[in-house]
């Protein structure tokens, strides 16, 4: 039975809304984030369309093209669950409009996979593997995408915030873990990539061998000597499009090498000055002109400063290479809070207050180091509370916990 008139009509009021919906390769980029890329509503569209008539197209076809999307639910339900992420928490007429469809279409947050493990990670950042519990930031991942996927992000991508704001957390547990999943990135061919990791400290304050350590981590054959191999690039980083040939051995010609260089500002503090312009001068920068090679560096807000002070870095950054990133939103912390333990089938399964919930939120919310706070506060709740299968308000609150200002103590 075709949904009601009315529904359709809230989600174009609402996609309307969204502050990236006027561009048209991000309405697309959405999409098939909520829905897969290869979804018939997806293709059953024009999207050369209009942005007004396009917020009308994509409810319709999912309407018409029920088929589930890969979580098992249907089109309209993803396509609200990330619109919830967005407008979840308001307390206008968008709020409104989605507690109204959540209602009306009866859309239940699907169970996704097992999680054997603790679903807070507290301060640690997420990696690739962790994705299962990487919630909340799901517009910022696109955006991210979206940015990798325009020339600029063929070379050079800063994504810049402040100390705990969840960069790392974003390029490894959301872009690189999108980039891998062939049903979801919208880069055609990134799940054939080669994606490594490193940062530049470690080990030893060398960015040279932290390079081929993560090179070997990534379990790319033939580079079983780590030290030898940061030896020899070290002395003729000249030497780089050989190592690019190597890396990519055996991959399709699509096939690209993205460098995630996380902590970038670990450049500037905590390796030796000329073993870092080396690397910087003489590796890095003259590799991004290589096809086939990309780097997103994490960066520390306060250190643009000195990045802007390097001539070649100021030149990416003047080329549109920053990403910046700031603090969630309340319908996105809402879902960071939430979906770890309602969307995953865990070892030890609690039940969440929606009282606790809100609470998390309001204090969390556009307070310095809020997301930090809120990240150490989720720990200790779980580990306080995972054994009875509850976390409530009321364990927030007590002596034992401390509330938001006793998080991490």
């Amino acid at each position: 039975m075709p949904t009601d008139h009315q529904i359709l009509l809230d989600f174009k009021a609402l996609l309307l809304r969204l502050p990236y919906w006027c561009r048209n390769e991000r309405r697309l980029g959405l999409a098939e984030q909520a829905l897969g890329k290869d979804h018939p509503a997806i293709r059953a569209i024009e999207w050369d369309g209009t942005a007004e008539a396009q917020a009308w197209d994509l409810p319709s076809r999912c309407d018409d093209y029920d088929q589930p999307v890969p979580s098992g639910l249907s089109p309209l339900c993803a396509l609200l669950d990330l619109l919830r992420e967005e407008f979840g928490h308001s307390t206008d007429e968008r709020g409104r409009r989605i507690a109204s469809l959540t209602e009306r279409l009866s859309c239940r947050a699907p169970v996704e996979c097992d999680w054997p493990h603790d679903p807070y990670p507290g301060m640690l950042a997420l990696d690739c593997d962790q994705a299962p519990i990487f919630f909340g930031r799901r517009a910022e991942t696109q955006a991210l995408l979206f940015k990798l996927d325009s020339p600029q992000g063929e070379r050079l991508t800063l994504v810049a915030g402040a100390s705990g704001s969840g960069k790392s957390s974003l390029v490894r547990a959301g872009l690189w873990a999108t980039l891998d999943d062939a049903a979801r990135t919208p880069i055609r061919g990134s799940e054939d990539w080669v994606v490594t990791a490193m940062k530049p400290s470690k080990p030893e304050g060398d960015p040279f061998q932290a390079l081929f350590w993560g090179i070997a981590r990534g379990g790319i054959p033939g580079f079983a000597d780590a030290d030898d191999e940061a030896a020899r690039l070290r002395q003729d980083p000249s030497a780089f499009p050989r190592l690019l040939q190597r890396v990519l051995s055996g991959r399709p010609d699509h096939a690209e090498w993205l460098l995630i260089l996380d902590q970038f500002e670990e450049l500037f503090t905590s390796v030796e000055s000329e073993l870092a312009t080396c690397f910087l001068d003489a590796l890095l920068l003259p590799a991004i002109g290589q096809p086939r090679f990309r780097v997103v560096a994490t960066v520390r807000s306060d250190f643009l400063d000195r990045c802007i002070a390097h001539g070649g870095l100021r030149e990416e950054l003047n080329a549109d290479a920053q990403f910046s990133v700031g603090a969630p939103g309340p319908a996105a912390m809402a879902a960071m809070i939430e979906g770890p333990v309602r969307r995953l089938r865990l070892a030890s399964p609690v039940d969440l207050e929606d009282a606790l919930v809100e609470r998390l939120v309001t204090d969390a919310s556009g307070r310095a180091g809020g997301l930090a706070l809120l990240a150490f506060a989720l720990k200790d709740l779980y580990d306080d509370c995972k054994t009875r299968g509850r976390m409530d308000l009321a364990d927030f609150e007590s002596e034992r916990i401390g509330g938001l200002e006793g998080a991490g103590l």
